[in-house]
């Protein structure tokens, strides 16, 4: 009988450098746990993620925090984020998704726990708080 492996520790990430915080502490559950980690990045369609440059060099610095911490990034484009997050989570898995606490009051991070929470019962979202 084969033993089924734990899914990954999933990340979700937008195009800030103060993300490396979420990382880390994926990292470190990913660690404790002994579970692979995933960062996750959802574009919308049109989006120039290269044409501003802040933008960019927050990607490129946390595509390098990612690979510090040996997970893979991954940058996936859709108009309905919370769907493509759930849908890749199950897809692939995922054992834990970490979030960041938004500045909307987490009427954001909400709903995308609700959505995951039904799309995938018993999932573990651990949301970091600044």
């Amino acid at each position: 009988m084969k033993i089924k492996q734990p899914g990954p520790v999933m990340v979700c990430v937008t195009r800030q450098k103060a993300c490396q915080r979420l990382i880390k502490h994926g990292a470190q559950l990913a660690a404790a746990r002994d579970m692979p980690l995933t960062v996750v990045h959802v574009a919308r369609n049109g989006e120039d993620l290269l044409g501003n440059v802040d933008e960019g060099a927050a990607l490129d610095f946390l595509f390098g925090i990612a690979k510090t911490y040996g997970a893979d990034m991954v940058m996936l484009r859709s108009d309905d984020v919370a769907k493509t997050l759930c849908q890749y989570a199950s897809a692939h898995n995922a054992s834990v998704v970490v979030l960041g606490e938004t500045r909307e009051g987490h009427t954001a991070v909400k709903g995308l726990m609700r959505r995951l929470n039904t799309r995938i019962p018993g999932l573990e979202i651990e949301v970091v708080v600044s």
